[in-house]
């Protein structure tokens, strides 16, 4: 009997159907006072508001115009037809969270692979940390636009990210190191990668949110790296 194990994970109810037939609103992005040029999407109303609060609100108000925008509104009509929301936030930033929103994916990066070589040790925890911190930046931003969904997501993401065994390097404080025989097939010695704590310290004063602080809360009380 053939395996189905790939083809159910793309199975879903009819009721889950996205709807692309909705309208289209047009969202600016990026700080104008920067003079950089601000970035422009065009998504969809039912998408954004379904999970966004933020989104809900804003397109729950009368409808505006804006005149002279035909390039940008892919379109031959003089009026731009579509409803504009400006953002004051980074562009790549928000991108990611579309990406999240459209695809339930978030783009933060190859995993780094946990055999990279002992001269190769800094520049993956380099790389790891640059993970937490996109996934850090846009829980962030989820708060700003209040979407609980998309937060849990990424609290899901950190735990995941947190749980990961890595080979130490020879230098690596014997404190780091995880003392089981057998963990999820990784031998013991093998070691966990936590946020810094820098990095727990500036997403806890930054957020509101009991999750993150309980998953913050949580690592700290855990990793060995912050008993001193």
């Amino acid at each position: 009997m053939p395996k189905m194990r790939k083809l159910t994970r793309h199975i879903c109810r009819d009721t889950n159907v996205t709807n692309y037939s909705d309208e289209v609103i047009r969202v600016l992005v990026g700080d104008p006072s920067s003079g950089l040029q601000r970035k422009t999407y065009l998504l969809h109303d039912s998408i954004l508001s379904s999970g966004s609060r933020f989104f809900r609100d804003m397109l729950s108000q009368p409808q505006k115009r804006l005149i002279g925008e035909a390039t940008e509104a892919l379109c031959d009509e003089y009026e731009f037809p579509h409803r504009t929301i400006e953002l004051n936030e980074d562009d790549d930033l928000f991108g990611r969270y579309v990406s999240l929103v459209y695809f339930d994916t978030i783009p933060i990066g190859d995993e780094p692979d946990c055999k990279w070589k002992q001269d190769q040790i800094v520049a993956r925890d380099v790389a790891i940390h640059a993970r937490y911190s996109k996934l850090f930046d846009m829980f962030m931003l989820c708060e700003r636009l209040r979407d609980r969904q998309a937060k849990n997501k990424i609290i899901d993401a950190i735990t995941r990210q947190s749980l990961l065994y890595y080979k130490p390097s020879p230098s690596s404080d014997p404190k780091f190191l995880v003392d089981s025989v057998e963990t999820d097939g990784n031998p013991g010695g093998w070691c966990k990668v936590f946020p810094l704590q820098e990095e727990v310290k500036y997403i806890y004063q930054r957020t509101s949110s009991e999750s993150m602080r309980r998953l913050l809360v949580d690592m700290w009380a855990y990793s060995p790296a912050y008993s001193y």
